[in-house]
């Protein structure tokens, strides 16, 4: 992964620094002000020398016999992580997964705002669905959308044969990441970002920790 104010962090790092966080969020919601790695990895089910070893690519955040403060050290990976800020998002697809997706509460506490959704079924089109009430909307306003509400990220949950055009068109809306649930690779033309939620491979890797037993 290369990023411009920290070129060299592993995307396994970003992925640990976001459970992180996580946890940070509920501690800190418990009242608990300062914590050792030896907790976070009782928490997390992660190696306590990984996680010093993740957090000191940032730079020094614990105090030595004493540990992390809560509080500071969750503000300090909010702003390495960029959610410091809320984020608008669409989706694209309102389909039974685009609902599940919309029907999570907790993204909005987590600084993530899905503002729109887009669907070509008409019977969904103009109708409010999800723990937002977030509004479904035809294809041809997503550019409208995209640029009234400063949209940078796209969630896409629509079937395969139709994912390459609807990036096509989120490119020249000019979004500049999506996370692809469609079961199809994608090949942009222009430079954006694209991450991969596969589902299937989630299931085969279970299967395997299982299996290899």
């Amino acid at each position: 992964m290369r990023h411009k104010k920290f070129p060299k962090i592993p995307e396994a790092t970003i992925k640990r620094l976001s459970i992180y966080n996580r946890i940070l969020n509920e501690l800190s919601r418990d009242g608990i002000e300062v914590v050792s790695s030896a907790r976070l990895s009782e928490i997390s089910g992660l190696n306590a020398a990984q996680i010093r070893k993740d957090l000191t690519y940032f730079g020094e955040f614990g105090v030595r016999g004493v540990g992390y403060f809560v509080t500071h050290l969750r503000d300090n990976i909010k702003k390495i992580l960029g959610i410091n800020r809320q984020w608008n998002l669409i989706i694209i697809g309102a389909g039974k997964l685009g609902q599940a997706i919309l029907s999570y509460g907790n993204l909005k506490s987590q600084g993530y705002n899905i503002v729109a959704a887009f669907d070509n079924d008409p019977s969904k089109i103009g109708t409010k669905i999800g723990a937002y009430n977030t509004p479904v909307y035809p294809l041809t306003k997503l550019k409208e959308i995209v640029r009234k509400n400063t949209v940078k990220i796209a969630i896409l949950t629509t079937p395969a044969v139709a994912a390459h055009e609807v990036l096509t068109m989120l490119e020249e809306a000019n979004v500049e990441g999506v996370i692809n649930f469609a079961p199809v690779k994608l090949n942009p033309s222009k430079n954006i970002k694209i991450s991969y939620v596969d589902l299937v491979t989630e299931f085969d890797k279970m299967v395997f920790k299982i299996s290899s037993e």
